[in-house]
């Protein structure tokens, strides 16, 4: 069995310095790994030992420095204040905080690698002074290859705007490393870098402290990316008193390329250049390590790696009890299993079995987003920010009710639907809810529940976070409007975690990749290692373009990936049996594969690699689903006879019955209807119902003025004229969309105004163009009545009919004008494509054709003329002149054929209706599903089908 990296290290301490190590700081990555070397040393040793000293990189700069370490949200801010005082018109720190967030990343990437920051941020426009001796070759040709596109001329308003940043950026980072030296606190780059080039170059600090800090002996120990500063600290405490201890394999460092070979003659690994070696071997030059060499070849003797493909996410975690009882070692503790995606933790906690293991030791921490209050205090923040009216002076109801919903609500004995007016009385009433709901918990008995820990636990690191908001916005220094607020809340909890309680070095693990640092396991399960996670999938969030970061030796793309490389080929390369599993189901959008380092595996040696694919059980097969129907009885023909026999039969029920039999069941035999809650906000369906309103509203009222104030105002003839001032001056029509008010009595919201705006200014162009015209009716009801014969029944007479948005008044006769705010038609083939739907296609054109036609008919049928059917798409009438909304057959060539007139359409129109109605009342042919997939798109009842 390979020995383990702190366990050799454990054994060179206590060879090196005996039992006692109180003399030695450790100083490792992260904290995690203090636990496994105080048990490797107690193993190792039969008396007593006096543990070292643990420290992280953090800890010791710290320990150096005679500056705490600053806040993000105070510096942010802080610089702020310096931006705003640097240029004219700034704009409010809502806008700018996102800015300010790259900028900070900026500054601490460039002080923690030492760049000199009035080099990178030169000036740009005097390109002259690049080509100062003190800019490299390589620095200069960077810095004219990003900014050649950057002249003074035709630069884009976002381009002033980065320009404008950049150039006063040596000011920004001057001035607040200054002020916060003031404060006695600095960001971690700027820390760091005081440290190196000031407190231990200058004895800054305490010259005694710094020398009894100095004379310490130090162990560094599991590193790989080391940057300038970690680099200058680790050459001042020098090579003599310091041992360094690099962990590695010789699989992906340069000299592994070198075609080495088994003892059985084999090659295991081909030349390559991997990029999990490319800090180590900085590292290995700069500070030779204590471990032998020969401790490092340890990858290639894998005993056995296996790829799991799985359909889903869920089935990675419902794998594990499978896995378990395979691989659980005896000792439990070298036996992981890795969440690479950590968004895996729920289903995995409710995956794990409850006896095998005996212990499991979770050492990730439970996401706060993931938790009840995170949820809560999102749903009141957006009611207090969003959903609050300040005209009318209430809280919107479907904000209200989202509240309502939610469990922490019905804990509340207090009244939380109360406006708050400023950031403080936000916070401070967050805080209280916050408060109310601990008593909650605090007066449970104490159970052995995770949850109700975790929850409770929760609240506490909620409280801590708005603590801190609070008092920043007391003093002043979090001065934004309340979404930003809001915004920073979201992104503090989001990184905030909640610990599992526990003995962490005791179990079977179940970790993060991060926590996985120095540690290594004979049995891993790694989930979630597909590309996009493994390598995280990130952009370079940064100010400083790519070529210039890399031309300065800041971080890049490459370092990230490289790092994620790293993490992933250590924490393999000490271990007896490995399964990768990743999800390989292409989603939308979201394309999943196994990740590139994997595929390297596959290339670049010769492991024994098994491929496995699982496919989800659970996931019902739309190919063999059940087809499902409602019977049509008697009883249910002779209630629809009764019910439209006195009422009219809509265009909607037949379209409905001619897409789904078994939807039109649902909706108009059963009376289903899809949830609909109270809501105040407008849904793209509700945009043509304003749009047809304010359209009515302003032709009727203007009809009324031209007819001398009378009520009358059909048969109105309108000429250009008459609407000119109207689109030469649009805020005219303001008034008749502005009367226009939502179901709460919440007038229109701004956006929705200027888009009804904008669509009754294309109406009213549409008209001119095509002026003078004559309205006959608006908003009318047509109808007319069809005699339908069935079979062993009387013949019934069923009402067709509807409500006709305008009709226009025509030399030939008339026109049907039916308002779409949707995309436009395109066109359909003859009737018989109206009425036979079997064939996938668009749903609207058959739909629209269907009722415009039907209310043509209804209009011919009352006035005996010729009637033109149209369909009037408003936003494609801008071009006036050019448009046309009257229907068309499409022919087998592209070409189209108009329809001026519906009466040559009737006899096959009737026939096929007729045939349909006789159909929808025949007891022998059931509601069956459609057998088009296209149907269900859309379709309020599909999960009842088992279509979703």
């Amino acid at each position: 069995m390979t020995e383990k990296f702190l366990l050799q290290v454990a054994k060179d301490l206590l060879q090196t310095y005996g039992n006692n190590l109180s003399g030695v700081t450790l100083v490792i990555p992260g904290k995690r790994a203090r636990l496994f070397m105080n048990q490797y040393l107690a193993q190792l040793s039969e008396k007593p030992i006096w543990a070292p000293r643990y420290q992280t990189i953090d800890e010791l700069f710290l320990e150096l420095s005679p500056y705490q370490k600053a806040e993000q949200i105070e510096t942010v801010c802080l610089l702020y204040s310096i931006y705003s005082k640097l240029i004219d018109n700034p704009e409010a720190l809502d806008d700018f905080y996102s800015w300010g967030e790259l900028i900070m990343s900026d500054f601490d990437d460039l002080d923690k690698h030492r760049v000199d920051a009035g080099k990178l941020f030169k000036n740009v426009y005097d390109l002259t002074a690049i080509q100062e001796d003190y800019i490299t070759p390589d620095q200069e040709k960077a810095l004219r290859e990003v900014f050649k596109d950057f002249s003074k001329e035709g630069n884009t308003l976002l381009k002033e705007r980065f320009l404008r940043l950049w150039n006063i950026m040596p000011e920004l980072y001057t001035q607040l490393r200054e002020k916060l030296k003031a404060r006695g606190v600095l960001y971690a780059g700027a820390l760091y870098r005081d440290v190196v080039e000031v407190q231990i170059k200058e004895n800054g600090i305490d010259c005694e402290k710094l020398r009894q800090l100095k004379d310490r002996t130090y162990a560094i120990a599991g590193f790989n990316v080391v940057d300038e500063c970690e680099e200058a600290l680790f050459r001042w405490l020098g090579e003599e008193q310091t041992r360094f201890y690099w962990d590695y394999d010789e699989l992906y460092m340069p000299q592994g390329s070198k075609n080495k070979q088994t003892a059985g003659g084999n090659n295991r690994y081909r030349p390559c250049d991997w990029e999990a070696g490319l800090f180590i071997q900085q590292n290995l030059s700069a500070f030779p390590n204590k471990l032998p060499r020969e401790c490092f070849n340890n990858l290639r003797n894998l005993k056995d790696i296996t790829f799991i493909a799985t359909s889903t996410d869920n089935a990675q975690a419902r794998y594990i009890p499978t896995w378990i009882q395979n691989n659980l070692s005896e000792q439990e503790n070298d036996t992981a299993i890795v969440l690479c995606d950590e968004h895996l933790l729920q289903p995995v906690l409710h995956s794990l079995p409850e006896e095998t293991p005996k212990h499991i030791n979770i050492t990730m921490g439970f996401p706060l987003t993931d938790t009840p209050i995170y949820s809560f205090l999102s749903l009141v923040t957006a009611l207090q920010i969003e959903g609050w009216d300040a005209g009318g002076k209430h809280f919107r109801n479907t904000f209200m009710e989202k509240v309502k919903r939610h469990p922490y609500y019905k804990l509340l004995k207090k009244d939380i639907f109360v406006h708050q007016n400023s950031n403080q009385e936000l916070l401070q009433y967050l805080q209280g809810i916050v408060t109310e709901l601990s008593t909650h918990y605090a007066k449970k008995e104490k159970n052995d529940d995770v949850y109700d820990q975790l929850y409770s636990e929760s609240l506490f690191q909620v409280h801590k976070i708005l603590n801190r908001f609070i008092a920043l916005t007391e003093n002043g220094t979090l001065n934004a409007h309340p979404i930003t607020i809001r915004r920073l809340l979201r992104n503090i909890m989001g990184t905030a975690s909640i610990p599992f309680h526990g003995e962490p070095a005791i179990g079977m693990q179940v970790m993060g990749l991060m926590e996985t640092r120095n540690l290594d396991f004979n049995h891993l399960l790694m989930l979630g290692v597909g590309e996009g996670i493994m390598p995280k999938k990130s952009f370079d969030n940064s100010l400083i373009p790519h070529k210039l970061r890399e031309a300065f030796g800041m971080t890049t793309m490459r370092h990230k990936i490289s790092v994620f490389a790293y993490y992933f080929f250590r924490l393999l390369q000490r271990a007896e049996h490995v399964t990768l599993m990743y999800n390989e189901t292409t989603s939308g959008i979201r394309s999943n594969e196994m990740s590139r380092f994997m595929r390297q595996l596959m290339a670049e040696t010769d492991l024994p690699i098994r491929h496995i694919r699982l496919i989800s059980a659970n996931k019902p097969s739309q190919l063999n689903a059940k087809e499902i129907y409602a019977e049509k009885t008697e009883k249910i023909v002779d209630e629809l006879i009764t019910k439209y026999t006195e009422k009219t039969f809509s265009p909607t029920a037949v379209n409905t019955y001619l897409k789904c039999p078994l939807s039109f069941y649902f909706k108009y035999v059963a009376g289903l209807r899809p949830e609909d809650d109270a809501t105040d906000e407008i849904k793209p369906s509700d945009i043509g119902t304003y749009f047809h309103n304010a359209a009515q509203l302003f032709y009727t009222t203007l009809a009324r003025s031209k007819n001398l104030g009378t009520e009358n105002y059909q048969s109105t003839r309108f000429c250009a004229d008459d609407l000119r001032p109207y689109v030469e001056h649009k805020e005219r029509l303001l008034p008749f969309i502005n009367m226009e008010k939502h179901a709460s009595e919440v007038g229109l919201p701004l956006l929705v105004r200027n888009v009804i705006l904008e669509y009754l200014v294309m109406l009213l162009k549409y008209d001119m163009a095509h002026a003078p015209f004559t309205i006959e009716a608006m908003e009318e009801d047509y109808s007319f009545d069809v005699e339908v014969p069935l079979e062993g029944r009387e013949p019934i007479v069923l009402k067709m009919g509807g409500r006709v948005d305008r009709l226009d008044k025509t030399d030939e006769g008339f026109t049907v004008v039916d308002y779409k705010t949707g995309s436009s038609h395109t066109g359909v083939y003859n009737i018989e494509n109206i009425f036979t739907r079997k064939e996938k296609g668009t749903y609207g054109n058959t739909s629209y054709y269907f009722q415009t036609i039907l209310y043509s008919l209804a209009v011919s049928h009352k006035y005996g003329t010729a009637v033109k059917p149209a369909l009037f798409y408003v936003h494609h009438a801008n071009n006036a002149k050019k448009y046309s909304p009257e229907l068309f057959f499409k022919t087998s060539r592209g070409k189209q054929e108009p329809i001026p007139d519906v009466r040559p359409l009737k006899e096959e129109f009737m026939s096929r209706l007729v045939t349909t109605l006789q159909e929808i009342f025949n007891p022998q042919i059931n509601f069956c599903q459609s057998d088009n997939e296209k149907a269900c798109d859309y379709c309020d009842f599909k999960n009842i089908c088992g279509k979703e």
